[in-house]
């Protein structure tokens, strides 16, 4: 009697175990939401032209990081290691790798903001506090008090 008991504790405790893993394994999942998803959705809800919101929509997909960026990113990253991992260090050319990666992360964060800047000067007041609560729910702005 002792053994079948035993047997099925020790099920229990791995498909509990399982079930754990799987549900700490999708409970991640939602922050897989592509960026900049949540604005286009306000985007869709919003007053203004179809036209023109198909314009601001085309233009934030056009500013988030693609393919080639995140190419010219892994690049950028690929030397600043390769001068790390040389033999002789190299401090300049050190800098100079970083200052490249400092200037595209810049670069590409001026674009995404000018974008943002156009899309709310379109919205009404309405719609630009329902964009406030979509920054303030990212992670980089959980420390912004909230206003009801």
């Amino acid at each position: 009697m002792r053994d079948p008991v035993r047997l099925l504790i020790l099920l229990l405790v791995v498909l509990g175990v399982v079930l754990i893993g799987f549900a700490a394994g999708r409970g991640g999942d939602h922050h897989k939401v592509k960026r900049g998803e949540r604005i286009i959705a306000l985007l869709d809800g919003s007053s203004l032209p179809e036209a023109r919101r198909a314009a601001l929509k085309e233009k934030l997909r056009a500013v988030f990081p693609g393919a080639e960026g995140k190419k010219v990113k892994r690049r950028l990253h690929g030397e600043t290691i390769a001068i790390l991992e040389a033999e002789r260090f190299d401090a300049e050319a050190y800098r100079e790798s970083l200052d490249k990666m400092f200037l595209e992360r810049q670069m590409q964060k001026q674009r995404v903001l000018e974008v943002i800047v156009e899309i709310a000067s379109e919205l009404s007041w309405e719609e630009r506090k329902a964009l406030a609560d979509i920054f303030r729910r990212s992670p980089r702005f959980k420390h912004l008090p909230r206003t009801n």
